[in-house]
């Protein structure tokens, strides 16, 4: 599924409108262009004399601008990770130094670390990832996930770094090409998916995986009430509770991912319901990199592999159940982490 219909989804779940550009080139304003105070001739002749600082406000942006820039680059994450609950989160005076000394920066965009957008200023280059896809504040901010935008922010930091070292051109060109290489490897994979696991359903307690999910051909039956609010980082209300337990429960589905980044005690109380249906996969999962995951790919990849894993886990308990019910006897709910490379097929039931 394209990135224009994986936002369209979550554009009716946030009752919100999204305008996806065509063309993935530039990076910044709504535009697409990058922002900066200086002409691009003025930033080609201020070549730096040491690795040029870019500071990403994610480490999933981060390892991007590591793998192009390479030796030629000093990349600095702000979130780095895995633990931190972006919903709270604030820099500190030090990472707010970081950021406005930097001479490139990157941010997510689509209200997701304002924090970040708020610290930069004219004279630097500012490649939000949301605006390379037309993305806006209340849409769905995951956008590490989307082909597309990954595809937009590489092309953005590339033609940064050309600009501000142009002698490293050949070199930062030849770092893209690699990186699109292996961005191509796990389209691969995620079609692979798609052929495998023909129209899977899922549920999440955050949207936070959904655009390769999408690209995979997998259906979200959350509640869009309840991805709405979370998309926000509220806490869901009763209403959202009962019916997001509803669908875990009496739904087709059994799959659930679990964002353990975004927690609260209306998760608490979904995770708990989970654990009562036969069958059902709770796969964990996190929105940032942990710093041993220092790649992109291979940590998308080996989410791709454990949504593989647990939906084979899912039908290998289907079909247990079926036989078993003479017997009364049925498998219960497993849980597993996505991205660190654990085989939810052989994670411990439950209950």
């Amino acid at each position: 599924m394209s990135l224009s219909s994986a936002l369209s989804r979550i554009a009716a779940a946030c009752s919100c409108a999204v305008l996806l550009s065509a063309a993935l080139t530039g990076c910044g304003p709504a535009s697409g262009t990058a922002s900066g105070g200086a002409s691009s001739s003025e930033q080609s002749a201020a070549t730096p004399s040491g690795p040029i600082p870019v500071v990403a406000a994610e480490n999933t942006w981060g390892s991007i601008a590591e793998s192009i820039g390479g030796d030629e680059v000093k990349v600095t994450s702000i979130v780095d990770s895995s633990d931190t609950d972006m919903t709270s989160f604030a820099p500190t005076a030090d990472q707010k130094a970081q950021i406005a000394d930097a001479q490139i920066v990157i941010v997510d965009g689509a209200g997701y670390d304002t924090w970040a957008s708020d610290q930069t200023t004219r004279d630097q280059t500012v490649i939000n990832a949301a605006s390379t896809v037309g993305a806006t504040d209340g849409d769905n901010p995951f956008l590490w996930m989307s082909s597309d935008t990954r595809r937009g922010v590489a092309d953005a930091v590339a033609d940064a770094l050309m600009k501000a070292a142009p002698d490293s051109s050949d070199i930062f060109q030849k770092n893209l090409d690699e990186w699109k290489a292996a961005e191509d490897e796990l389209d691969t994979k995620i079609d692979d998916l798609k052929s495998k696991h023909k129209d899977a359903h899922y549920l999440a307690t955050a949207p936070a995986a959904y655009y390769l999910l999408a690209e995979a051909g997998m259906t979200d039956d959350t509640p869009d009430d309840w991805s709405k609010s979370m998309t926000k980082g509220q806490t869901p209300d009763e209403d959202q509770v009962t019916a997001m337990t509803k669908a875990v429960t009496t739904g087709s589905a059994r799959l659930l991912l679990n964002d353990t980044q975004r927690p609260t005690s209306a998760t608490d109380t979904v995770l708990a319901a989970a654990g009562t249906v036969q069958g059902m996969q709770v796969l964990a999962l996190t929105e940032t990199m942990s710093p041993a995951q220092n790649s992109l790919h291979k940590w998308l990849s080996q989410y791709v592999d454990d949504v593989s894993d647990a939906l084979d886990a899912a039908q290998k308990a289907a079909n247990a159940s079926a036989s078993a019910s003479a017997s009364g006897s049925a498998p219960g709910s497993t849980s597993a982490s996505a991205g660190d490379g654990s085989d939810s097929a052989s994670a411990s039931a439950s209950n």
